[in-house]
């Protein structure tokens, strides 16, 4: 969801609306797994799977015995495009700071020790997002290359379609069209008992009129009178 984000917006939404989303995925397996037991099958085991790294969103956290963590903030760069940092323990503050170009603030008492850094987190957040503003995500794609912290750009439709991960952990799966021409669509989450769903392409319009009128009792002259009427196709 987050990943198909229009991106002439203000900002994304955070990260914490595409989780209720999961949720609502998970609650739905989880009940579709059940329902076989209900009329009377063995149930089954329901595994949900979820996108690949590059289209989560995330912030900077910071950790001091626990998480402080302000889910959905991400920061614009200076080409339109989105970053997002989550997980940057104070570990990783002060190599951050020199990557990007803010050596300053690796000593900074607002932000050092890292109870200041907690203390004044809108601060911090927003002199790096100044910084992160000021160049292109390609930009910060190289100099972040070797970052330890946690972070990721949001990509587009079309970057996670190719995006590395995409094929090999099954997000996307060829289909054929009635054509004979193969494409790729986006799999379904839910897998039951470790099998996952097979692709299945949606009817052409009006595919199935014939067969379920006849379902119903309706003879070919019911049906031939039915089009030459242009109740149905």
């Amino acid at each position: 969801m987050i990943q198909c984000t229009k991106f002439d917006l203000v900002s994304p939404p955070r990260a914490s609306r595409a989780m209720f989303g999961l949720i609502a995925v998970l609650a739905e397996a989880a009940l579709a797994a059940d329902q076989t037991r209900i009329i009377g099958g063995p149930g089954g085991n329901a595994f949900v799977d979820r996108p690949p790294a590059g289209g989560r969103i995330g912030a900077i956290a910071i950790q001091a015995g626990g998480w402080i963590d302000s889910v959905g903030v991400v920061y614009e760069t200076s080409d339109g495009r989105w970053l997002a940092m989550g997980g940057l323990e104070p570990k990783f503050w002060a190599g951050f700071c020199e990557r990007i170009g803010l050596p300053e603030l690796a000593a900074d008492e607002r932000f050092v020790p890292s109870s200041n850094l907690i203390a004044n987190a809108t601060e911090a957040c927003a002199l790096v997002g100044e910084r992160l503003a000021s160049e292109d995500l390609d930009h910060w794609r190289k100099v972040l290359a070797d970052e330890p912290g946690v972070w990721a750009a949001l990509a587009t439709p079309k970057e996670t379609l190719n995006d590395p991960q995409v094929k090999p952990n099954g997000y996307v799966i060829p289909n054929i069209d009635d054509q004979g021409n193969e494409y790729q669509i986006v799999a379904a989450p839910v897998q039951f008992d470790e099998t996952p769903p097979q692709p299945a392409r949606a009817p052409e319009h009006g595919q199935h009129t014939e067969e379920i009128l006849l379902e119903l009792d309706l003879d070919w002259d019911d049906i031939s009178a039915a089009k030459g009427a242009g109740a149905i196709l």
